[in-house]
């Protein structure tokens, strides 16, 4: 059984000959419609290779989120990467969501899914034969080739540009040659999943003031005014300020290895630059300062000056501290 129709139609838009078919959006069908999802927002870029030259028409996409198969989208992505953890493998959900989107659209319904999917990519087996064996679909050598680049663009869209706090950063670090912490990055909530509480991901949006087209540097948390914030790693208090029209109150903490954390639109800031800081201490809390449509926390990775999506580190949760609330 060879790909599905639609998933073979748009690998085959791939190449730079059909790359300005006008119908192109239409012809990849499913594919464009999830990789629009705040949680996978960065996957645009492949959207953008289909189309060539051509603009989307992004207050549409945006009104098209709204509807029942786009949230179904956003469940299944979830659900990838949840078994991804259930399994305990250490590989990047990109990999796995945008094969399932290529060629496995709707075997979701099927019973163990999710499981067997995901199994596909932890043994010694390739994945691609694995998953042909399970599900009754033929990877082409050609297939393959295309669906690789596809990943690859996809991971090449999890850093944006920059911004002069951004560079502060890197001005601020260019001499430190302090290593990264080992460990896992830690979610910047005590007691509370992060991943339920994504109200914006990473990657471009309509802005929700301006209505403009925009990148979005980082990814907000839903939550309510005054909730405490810890750090994702033990480090030091950089930068502690005020952009009224922008990040409002914020901190930032650098964790060596050229990375750090921004956290936005804060109420309160409870710690002072150049303070060494812990997992368990409490560094802010959420707030609706500066360009801000309500209480939130926006949390910004910066990898080497650049942001990066946060969903590529956090953990999905952290242990209930008795003093956090």
């Amino acid at each position: 059984m060879a790909l599905p129709a639609v998933a073979s139609a748009a690998l085959k838009k791939l190449a730079a000959a059909a790359a300005t078919d006008k119908n192109v959006a239409k012809t990849i069908g499913g594919i464009a419609l999830g990789v629009i999802l705040v949680l996978v927002t960065p996957i645009l870029a492949i959207i953008a290779v289909f189309q060539g030259g051509a603009q989307l028409d992004m207050t549409a996409l945006a009104v098209q989120a709204q509807n029942e198969q786009l949230a179904y989208f956003e469940q299944v992505m979830l659900a990838i990467e949840d078994e991804i953890t259930a399994q305990g493998l250490q590989m990047d959900p990109l990999q796995a969501q945008v094969i399932y989107l290529c060629a496995l659209q709707g075997r979701e319904r099927e019973d163990d899914f999710y499981v067997d999917f995901i199994s596909c990519f932890s043994g010694e087996e390739d994945a691609y034969a694995a998953i042909g064996e399970a599900f009754g679909v033929t990877f082409t050598e050609d297939d393959i080739a295309k669906i690789e680049q596809l990943i690859g663009m996809a991971k090449e869209a999890q850093t944006g540009p920059g911004n002069n706090i951004h560079a502060r950063i890197v001005e601020l670090t260019a001499d430190d040659e302090t290593p990264l912490p080992e460990g896992a990055f830690l979610s910047p909530l005590h007691g509370q999943d992060w991943k339920p509480l994504i109200t914006s991901g990473f990657g471009m949006r309509i802005h929700p003031i301006s209505g403009e087209r925009k990148f979005h540097s980082g990814m907000d948390i839903g939550v309510d005014e005054g909730t405490a914030l810890y750090p994702a790693q033990a480090g030091k208090v950089l930068i502690v300020g005020d952009d009224p029209d922008g990040y409002g109150r914020f901190v930032v903490v650098y964790y060596g290895g050229g990375i750090a954390t921004l956290y936005a639109h804060c109420s309160k800031i409870l710690v002072g630059e150049g303070q060494e800081v812990d997992t368990e201490t409490m560094i802010a809390r959420s707030g609706d300062t500066g360009a801000s449509t309500g209480p939130h926390l926006h949390i910004e990775f910066v990898d080497q000056g650049k942001p990066t999506n946060p969903k590529n580190y956090l953990q999905n949760e952290r242990k209930i501290n008795a003093e956090s609330s």
